[in-house]
């Protein structure tokens, strides 16, 4: 079974509840990971014993946060017409 036999297969309702939009859904999505970032960020900050032990986990954190903070945004909306870049495929 392929994706579209799938998605045919579902019922009407279900497929509404599965593409229904939520604030909640996403601020819950960002705050697991924000919270994250600012509980090791807090020790370096406020330079508590063993902050140093704190440090690799905020950078890896923050570096893999930011791929899906930017994900989502259209990139051609953000830079000027005159560059040319790739446009990623819409499905």
């Amino acid at each position: 079974m392929d994706h579209k036999a799938a998605r045919a297969a579902l019922p009407a309702a279900r497929k509404a509840a599965l593409t229904e939009r939520s604030d909640r859904a996403g601020i819950t999505h960002l705050a697991g990971p924000l919270g994250l970032i600012a509980l090791c960020a807090l020790p370096v900050a406020l330079g508590w014993p063993g902050w140093w032990i704190a440090v690799l986990p905020l950078g890896i954190l923050t570096v893999l946060r930011r791929p899906c903070s930017t994900a989502s945004l259209e990139l051609p909306a953000l830079v000027p017409s005159s560059v040319n870049l790739p446009v990623r495929q819409k499905i």
